[in-house]
């Protein structure tokens, strides 16, 4: 690895470049990486700060948690040999309320307060195949948070392989049990909900 080029100390110099490490004839011909060409390795110029825009959105990555894991078995195959497209969406079924509990609606929860989300649209890849004997696990978060409706990511993967075998997002209204209606979210479920959710 060569070694850096000396820092600059001319004042004229360090005024007109962007890059602390080097002067304006430096930078130019600068061999490593720099983070004002949207790059990363040297410090900007604090000199420069007023001159320079960096307008950069930092995704927030939600978080996702597990809510299912379960071993595919003969039976949950079918004809063609491999697990059978009710299974997939029976393990995101499971998972849907094991990710509720975690927002606080349990079971108990949704029979006392009558309340529960439910999905009014699915938009599913399948990506690998499952089959008897591998073991899958469900990843589950909160991809938005609406006023009455959230948005449900669920990642089924093959331990077995280490990969994807299936991706679906949920749609998902809060429902009122007793009168079909769809009700706001309560504070208590987005604050719950806030911890997983990218936005």
């Amino acid at each position: 690895m060569s070694a850096l080029p000396p820092i600059a100390t001319a004042k004229a110099d360090m005024r007109k470049s962007p890059c602390l490490l080097y002067p304006v004839s430096g930078h130019a011909r600068c061999k490593h990486r720099c983070p004002l060409r949207a790059k990363s390795g040297h410090l900007p110029n604090p000199m420069m700060r007023r001159r320079l825009s960096f307008n950069r959105t930092i995704p927030v990555m939600p978080l996702f948690i597990e809510t299912y894991r379960g071993t595919v078995g003969p039976t949950d195959c079918d004809d063609l040999g491999h697990m059978n497209v009710q299974h997939y969406f029976a393990a995101v079924s499971n998972g849907m309320f094991a990710i509720m509990s975690r927002l606080g609606l349990t079971p108990e929860e949704i029979q006392r307060r009558q309340m529960s989300f439910a999905v009014v649209h699915a938009e599913t890849d399948f990506h690998r195949e499952l089959h008897s004997g591998d073991v899958m696990l469900l990843m589950s978060t909160i991809l938005k948070l609406g006023d009455k409706s959230a948005i449900f990511q669920h990642r089924l993967r093959n331990l077995s392989t280490d990969s994807v075998a299936m991706t679906t997002d949920f749609k998902c209204v809060l429902l009122d049990l007793r009168r079909r209606e769809t009700i706001p979210i309560p504070d208590d479920i987005r604050a719950a909900a806030a911890e997983l959710t990218a936005a």
